[in-house]
């Protein structure tokens, strides 16, 4: 079995010597690696490494570093790691959210998780955002639901396509904190037949 090689360029190369002499831990990590072994030229090159942001700074003093571990780098998207939601459309809005902490920082605002759509592309189709019933209820909301059959519709009658509903909650406030006499929009969900 052959192993495939990458060629680091000389600065590459000096600093994953440098990070390993220094006994850190290094490696080149990313796009580079899919470039290289795809045969084409990389643009950049990642490396990560066991090294903290100090020691980094102490070992490269003479160098012009970005540094994830420091105040005021942003990371958005998939490199959050499992614990956030890892979906296109979550990652352009945590990018909005850090645009608008770095050009505010006098009015930072946090990333809210508990309204991010999804999308199930199966048979029935299910889409939703918010909380659920149950979950609304765990959270002590007083709820209200409402459920709209698509077989209602009259285009779905003219299709045949008559699975499938709508679902709403909307949390229920007490009429002296709710003066429009609506509710707040908490959830919906979505199952339809493809």
């Amino acid at each position: 079995m052959s192993r495939d090689t990458i060629r680091l360029p000389h600065d590459a190369y000096r600093l994953l010597q440098t990070l390993r002499a220094a006994g850190h831990s290094a490696y080149v990590v990313g796009g580079c690696v899919r470039d290289s072994l795809l045969g084409r030229l990389p643009g950049d090159w990642d490396i990560c490494t066991s090294a903290r942001p100090d020691e980094m700074k102490a070992l490269f003093h003479d160098q012009r570093l970005i540094l994830t571990g420091e105040k005021h780098v942003y990371a958005i998207g998939d490199i959050l790691g499992p614990r956030r939601i890892m979906l296109a459309h979550m990652a352009v809005a945590e990018a909005h959210t850090a645009v608008h902490n770095i050009l505010h920082p006098q009015d930072k605002k946090e990333q809210r998780y508990d309204v991010v759509p999804s999308a199930v592309f199966t048979s029935p189709e299910i889409g939703e955002v918010g909380l659920s019933e149950a979950q609304a209820r765990e959270q002590g909301l007083a709820v209200r639901t409402a459920v709209f059959q698509f077989r209602e519709l009259g285009k779905a009658q003219a299709m045949g396509a008559l699975a499938g509903l709508f679902k709403i909650v909307a949390e229920e406030a007490p009429f002296s904190q709710n003066t429009t006499g609506s509710e707040k929009f908490s959830a919906a969900r979505l199952r339809a037949p493809t």
